[in-house]
C-alpha cells in the first residue's frame, strides 16, 4: 500500500487530510506509528489503520449533522473499524478504572484535540449503547437487523415496504417526541392508538390500515428487542381496532357480462395506454395478480410453445407465496393481449403506478363500485372456475393460493389448465 513511511526502524502510516474533513483535523497531514519494523506487518497494520481514519473521519462528519440515524450508523461504522467492544458509559464507569482510563487514553491517541465527539462516543459509550436508539433510527436499525425482511424484494417493493412503517414512526414520534425505542411504554402505545383512533373517526384512514400500523410498530419493536436480546418488552400490544365492515370489504368480483361489455369490444378502455391496458386484460383469462403479469420477463412469455403460456416466478422481486409459482395457460383476451406485448411490460416492470392509473380510469369510465378494482378480476375469475366445476386443487394451482392441506405430487398439468381454462374464457 502507498503511505508507508520507514523512519529508523518503525514503519510510520503518512496520510493526508481530504479536504471535506479538514474542519474535523487541523493537520494537514496525518503520521501515525505502526510499530512495527517488517514490511508486511506494516502493510497489514497499515490497511486496517486508514480504514479506521477515514471511519474516524467520517463518524465526525456525520456527528455534525441532524441525523441521529446516520450519526448512530457512523459510529457503529467505526467500532468495528477499530474492533471495538460496545460499552456503555455507565458500565464504563461502573467497572474497573484502569479499562476506563485505558479508554479515554485511546481516544486522545487517535483525537489529539479530542475535538470528535465521535470518537468519544465509540470507545466511550456516549452515543446510543445496546437497545438505546431513537424511534427515529428504529426502521434501518431492524433493516440491519433482520435483513432477511426485505431480501429478494425489488426496489419498489422494498419502497412499498418502508413507505408505510415510515409514516407511522413519524406519526409515533409527533404524538411522544423522538424518544429511546426502549423508553416506549403504555401511555406511549394508548397515544398512538388515539392518534390512529382520530384518523379512523375523520375517515381519513379505515380500521384495517390503522390495525396494520399497528402491525408495522409492533413487529418493528419485536425485531428490535429479540434481535438485540433486550429484556424489554414492548408496549404496542393489544391495539387493534375492531372492523365491522369487515366482511363487506372483501373486493367483489366484476360479472361476465361487465367483463364482455366494458373489456372485450376492440375500441374498450380507450383513454388507457397500450400497456396499461393490455396487464389489465392479460388478467381476465388468467387469473393473475397485476403484479405477476408487470413483473413478466421475455423469456417467461412463452407464446410460440405448443400450448401458449406465462411462467410466474420470482426474478428481481419477491412471489406473494410458494404457491404463487405456477404456469398459466394462454387464451381468450389474455392471449390477445400477451401477442402484442412479447416482451413483457418494461413501462411498469418495477415501478409502482399501474394500480392507481387503471382503478381512477375504471371509476371514471367503466362504472364500477365503491368496492371494486381491478384486483376484480382475480375474483371474478375464481367464480367462473368454481362454475365450471374445477376441483380445489385445480383452483388453487391456476390461482396461486396458499392451501392449509399439505400439497402431493406435481400438481396440475399444463394441459389440464389449459382445457379448463379454455371452458371459461371470455
Amino acid at each position: 500500500m502507498t503511505g508507508l513511511s520507514l523512519r529508523g526502524t518503525v514503519y510510520y502510516l503518512v496520510k493526508r487530510v481530504p479536504r471535506e474533513f479538514a474542519h474535523l483535523e487541523p493537520r494537514a497531514v496525518v503520521r501515525r506509528s505502526l510499530k512495527t519494523g517488517d514490511l508486511r506487518e506494516a502493510r497489514k497494520r497499515g490497511t486496517r489503520e486508514q480504514a479506521a481514519m477515514l471511519a474516524r473521519w467520517e463518524a465526525g462528519l456525520a456527528a455534525g449533522g441532524q441525523d441521529p440515524a446516520a450519526e448512530a450508523e457512523a459510529v457503529d461504522a467505526l467500532r468495528k473499524a477499530e474492533r471495538i467492544v460496545p460499552r456503555t458509559l455507565g458500565d464504563l464507569v461502573a467497572g474497573p478504572l484502569d479499562q476506563l482510563i485505558e479508554r479515554i487514553e485511546q481516544v486522545l491517541e487517535r483525537d489529539p484535540p479530542a475535538s470528535q465527539p465521535a470518537v468519544a462516543k465509540a470507545w466511550l459509550g456516549v452515543g446510543p449503547g445496546k437497545g438505546e436508539d431513537p424511534i427515529s433510527a428504529l426502521l434501518e436499525k431492524v433493516q440491519k437487523l433482520a435483513p432477511d425482511l426485505i431480501h429478494g424484494m425489488s426496489e419498489e417493493q422494498k419502497r412499498r415496504w418502508r413507505n408505510p412503517r415510515e409514516k407511522v414512526l413519524r406519526d409515533l414520534i409527533s404524538c411522544i417526541g423522538d424518544k429511546k425505542v426502549v423508553e416506549t411504554d403504555d401511555d406511549d402505545a394508548r397515544a398512538l392508538r388515539e392518534h390512529l383512533c382520530e384518523q379512523v373517526e375523520a375517515y381519513e384512514i379505515n380500521p384495517a390500515t390503522a390495525n396494520k400500523y399497528v402491525h408495522y410498530v409492533s413487529g418493528m419493536m419485536k425485531v428490535y428487542s429479540e434481535k438485540l436480546k433486550l429484556k424489554w418488552k414492548h408496549p404496542f400490544v393489544g391495539m387493534t381496532f375492531k372492523d365491522s365492515s369487515s366482511d363487506k370489504r372483501r373486493r367483489r368480483p366484476f360479472s361476465t357480462t361487465w367483463i364482455m361489455e366494458h373489456l372485450s369490444p376492440p375500441d374498450a378502455l380507450l383513454g388507457l395506454n397500450a400497456e396499461a391496458r393490455d396487464v389489465l386484460l392479460a388478467m381476465v383469462d388468467t387469473g393473475a395478480r397485476p403484479s405477476e403479469i408487470i413483473g413478466l420477463l421475455p423469456e417467461h412469455i412463452r407464446l410460440d410453445d405448443p400450448i401458449p403460456h406465462i411462467r410466474i416466478v420470482p426474478t428481481d422481486r419477491v412471489l406473494k407465496n410458494a404457491s404463487s409459482k405456477r404456469d398459466l395457460p394462454l387464451v381468450g383476451l389474455s392471449l390477445e393481449a400477451m401477442r402484442r406485448n412479447p416482451h413483457g411490460f418494461p413501462r411498469y416492470r418495477g415501478k409502482g403506478g399501474w394500480s392507481n392509473l387503471v382503478n381512477k380510469f375504471l371509476r371514471q369510465n367503466c362504472a364500477i363500485k365503491d368496492d371494486q378494482s381491478a384486483y376484480s378480476l382475480r375474483h371474478s375469475f375464481e367464480d367462473r372456475l368454481l362454475a365450471a366445476e374445477a376441483v380445489d386443487r385445480l383452483a388453487a394451482d391456476l390461482m396461486g393460493h396458499a392451501t392449509r392441506r399439505a400439497r402431493y405430487g406435481n400438481g396440475a398439468s399444463l394441459e389440464l389448465k389449459h382445457e379448463t381454462l379454455q371452458l371459461i374464457a371470455i
